[in-house]
Protein backbone atom coordinates (compact mmCIF):
# COMPACT_ATOMS: atom_id res chain seq x y z
CA UNK A 1 0.00 0.00 0.00
CA UNK A 2 1.06 3.45 -0.90
CA UNK A 3 1.16 5.62 2.01
CA UNK A 4 0.94 9.24 1.28
CA UNK A 5 2.06 12.29 3.16
CA UNK A 6 -0.75 13.79 5.22
CA UNK A 7 -2.63 16.53 3.84
CA UNK A 8 -1.88 20.14 4.05
CA UNK A 9 -5.86 19.94 5.30
CA UNK A 10 -5.49 17.95 8.24
CA UNK A 11 -3.06 20.50 10.21
CA UNK A 12 -4.63 23.21 8.93
CA UNK A 13 -8.38 21.68 9.97
CA UNK A 14 -6.48 20.27 13.28
CA UNK A 15 -5.87 24.14 15.08
CA UNK A 16 -7.93 26.25 12.53
CA UNK A 17 -10.93 23.99 13.86
CA UNK A 18 -9.51 24.82 17.29
CA UNK A 19 -9.36 28.04 16.63
CA UNK A 20 -12.53 28.87 14.79
CA UNK A 21 -14.31 30.48 17.41
CA UNK A 22 -11.87 32.27 18.86
CA UNK A 23 -10.80 34.04 15.18
CA UNK A 24 -13.57 36.05 14.77
CA UNK A 25 -14.38 37.06 18.27
CA UNK A 26 -13.27 39.67 20.33
CA UNK A 27 -9.94 39.38 22.45
CA UNK A 28 -10.77 38.11 25.89
CA UNK A 29 -11.95 40.69 28.50
CA UNK A 30 -10.70 41.35 31.70
CA UNK A 31 -13.92 39.51 33.68
CA UNK A 32 -12.61 36.48 35.28
CA UNK A 33 -13.56 33.50 33.12
CA UNK A 34 -16.28 31.15 34.36
CA UNK A 35 -14.58 28.08 34.91
CA UNK A 36 -16.04 24.50 34.09
CA UNK A 37 -17.96 23.24 36.99
CA UNK A 38 -18.83 19.54 38.45
CA UNK A 39 -22.29 18.65 37.42
CA UNK A 40 -24.96 16.57 39.98
CA UNK A 41 -25.84 14.77 36.76
CA UNK A 42 -23.38 13.63 34.11
CA UNK A 43 -22.72 15.30 30.92
CA UNK A 44 -24.40 13.59 27.91
CA UNK A 45 -22.87 11.41 25.70
CA UNK A 46 -22.11 12.59 22.53
CA UNK A 47 -22.41 10.47 19.25
CA UNK A 48 -21.44 11.46 15.70
CA UNK A 49 -22.44 7.85 14.09
CA UNK A 50 -21.78 9.30 10.37
CA UNK A 51 -18.23 10.16 11.21
CA UNK A 52 -18.02 7.39 13.82
CA UNK A 53 -16.96 8.36 17.46
CA UNK A 54 -18.31 9.27 20.68
CA UNK A 55 -17.12 11.89 23.29
CA UNK A 56 -18.74 13.47 26.39
CA UNK A 57 -18.06 17.01 26.77
CA UNK A 58 -17.13 18.71 29.81
CA UNK A 59 -20.18 19.65 32.09
CA UNK A 60 -21.70 22.30 30.93
CA UNK A 61 -21.00 22.71 27.66
CA UNK A 62 -23.08 23.56 24.75
CA UNK A 63 -22.81 22.21 21.32
CA UNK A 64 -23.15 24.56 18.64
CA UNK A 65 -22.80 24.57 15.28
CA UNK A 66 -19.61 24.37 14.00
CA UNK A 67 -17.18 25.13 10.82
CA UNK A 68 -17.83 22.82 7.58
CA UNK A 69 -14.55 20.96 8.60
CA UNK A 70 -15.74 20.35 12.32
CA UNK A 71 -18.17 17.05 13.16
CA UNK A 72 -18.70 18.57 16.29
CA UNK A 73 -18.32 22.15 18.52
CA UNK A 74 -18.68 22.34 22.13
CA UNK A 75 -18.47 25.78 23.54
CA UNK A 76 -17.57 26.89 27.58
CA UNK A 77 -20.67 28.78 29.39
CA UNK A 78 -19.20 31.84 29.00
CA UNK A 79 -20.32 35.06 30.79
CA UNK A 80 -19.23 37.45 27.86
CA UNK A 81 -22.26 39.56 26.42
CA UNK A 82 -22.50 41.34 23.27
CA UNK A 83 -22.86 38.34 21.21
CA UNK A 84 -19.21 37.24 20.78
CA UNK A 85 -18.76 33.87 20.23
CA UNK A 86 -17.36 32.03 22.95
CA UNK A 87 -13.28 31.90 23.39
CA UNK A 88 -13.27 28.30 24.93
CA UNK A 89 -14.19 25.42 22.67
CA UNK A 90 -13.68 21.99 21.91
CA UNK A 91 -14.44 20.60 18.54
CA UNK A 92 -13.76 17.32 16.36
CA UNK A 93 -12.07 17.39 13.17
CA UNK A 94 -12.76 14.07 10.98
CA UNK A 95 -10.28 13.81 7.87
CA UNK A 96 -10.28 10.92 5.12
CA UNK A 97 -6.40 9.81 5.42
CA UNK A 98 -4.51 6.75 3.89
CA UNK A 99 -1.57 7.19 6.11
CA UNK A 100 -1.33 5.84 9.70
CA UNK A 101 -0.84 7.32 12.88
CA UNK A 102 3.21 8.09 12.62
CA UNK A 103 3.06 9.93 9.35
CA UNK A 104 0.10 11.48 10.10
CA UNK A 105 2.03 13.04 13.40
CA UNK A 106 4.78 13.69 11.63
CA UNK A 107 2.71 15.99 9.08
CA UNK A 108 1.12 17.77 12.08
CA UNK A 109 4.69 18.35 13.50
CA UNK A 110 5.72 19.92 10.18
CA UNK A 111 3.03 21.81 9.14
CA UNK A 112 1.35 23.69 12.12
CA UNK A 113 4.17 25.78 12.80
CA UNK A 114 4.54 26.86 9.57
CA UNK A 115 0.87 27.44 9.26
CA UNK A 116 -0.13 29.84 12.56
CA UNK A 117 2.30 32.54 13.50
CA UNK A 118 3.63 32.04 16.73
CA UNK A 119 3.26 28.28 17.33
CA UNK A 120 4.88 26.96 19.99
CA UNK A 121 4.53 23.11 20.64
CA UNK A 122 4.39 22.72 24.82
CA UNK A 123 3.11 18.92 24.56
CA UNK A 124 3.78 16.11 22.73
CA UNK A 125 3.20 12.20 23.86
CA UNK A 126 1.79 9.10 23.08
CA UNK A 127 -1.73 8.13 24.47
CA UNK A 128 -4.13 5.38 24.56
CA UNK A 129 -7.88 5.34 24.11
CA UNK A 130 -9.93 2.83 26.72
CA UNK A 131 -10.15 0.70 23.96
CA UNK A 132 -6.68 0.32 23.83
CA UNK A 133 -6.36 2.20 19.64
CA UNK A 134 -3.01 4.31 20.07
CA UNK A 135 -3.27 8.47 19.62
CA UNK A 136 -0.98 10.99 20.32
CA UNK A 137 -1.78 14.19 22.13
CA UNK A 138 -0.22 17.90 20.88
CA UNK A 139 -0.39 21.52 22.90
CA UNK A 140 0.47 23.95 21.86
CA UNK A 141 0.04 28.03 21.87
CA UNK A 142 -0.63 30.31 18.72
CA UNK A 143 -1.72 33.55 18.15
CA UNK A 144 -4.74 34.41 16.21
CA UNK A 145 -6.38 37.63 16.23
CA UNK A 146 -4.20 38.89 18.44
CA UNK A 147 -4.16 36.75 21.53
CA UNK A 148 -2.41 33.81 22.62
CA UNK A 149 -4.32 30.37 22.26
CA UNK A 150 -3.42 27.30 23.78
CA UNK A 151 -4.71 24.14 22.82
CA UNK A 152 -4.45 20.50 23.79
CA UNK A 153 -5.18 17.57 20.68
CA UNK A 154 -5.98 14.38 20.63
CA UNK A 155 -4.99 12.62 17.30
CA UNK A 156 -6.32 9.22 16.19
CA UNK A 157 -6.24 7.36 12.86
CA UNK A 158 -8.44 4.94 12.44
CA UNK A 159 -10.99 3.50 9.40
CA UNK A 160 -9.41 5.62 6.94
CA UNK A 161 -9.79 9.31 9.26
CA UNK A 162 -8.05 11.50 11.17
CA UNK A 163 -9.82 12.21 13.97
CA UNK A 164 -8.89 15.45 15.72
CA UNK A 165 -10.07 16.84 18.97
CA UNK A 166 -9.12 19.95 20.08
CA UNK A 167 -9.43 21.95 23.20
CA UNK A 168 -8.85 25.48 23.08
CA UNK A 169 -8.61 28.96 25.91
CA UNK A 170 -6.65 31.85 25.81
CA UNK A 171 -3.14 30.77 27.25
CA UNK A 172 -3.81 32.89 30.48
CA UNK A 173 -7.09 30.76 31.66
CA UNK A 174 -5.81 27.29 29.74
CA UNK A 175 -5.20 25.97 33.28
CA UNK A 176 -8.58 26.78 34.27
CA UNK A 177 -10.60 24.66 31.44
CA UNK A 178 -7.31 22.02 31.03
CA UNK A 179 -8.85 19.33 33.50
CA UNK A 180 -12.26 19.48 31.81
CA UNK A 181 -10.87 19.36 28.52
CA UNK A 182 -8.35 16.22 29.41
CA UNK A 183 -11.36 14.68 31.16
CA UNK A 184 -13.62 14.71 27.96
CA UNK A 185 -10.12 13.72 25.97
CA UNK A 186 -10.52 10.34 27.69
CA UNK A 187 -13.62 9.85 26.56
CA UNK A 188 -13.30 9.96 23.15
CA UNK A 189 -14.16 6.13 21.32
CA UNK A 190 -14.59 5.05 18.24
CA UNK A 191 -18.07 3.54 17.40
Amino acid sequence: MKIRRPSRMLAVAAVAGAGVLVGCSAPPSAAAPEAPTASTSPAASYRNEQSGFALTPPPGWQQVPGLAVSAATFVAPNRASGGNPPLVNMNVVVTPTDADLDANLAGARQLLPESFPGYRPVLDEPFTLADGQPAHLLGCTFTQSGSTLRNLQLLVVARGNAYVVSGTAPDLTFATYEPAIRQSLSTFALI
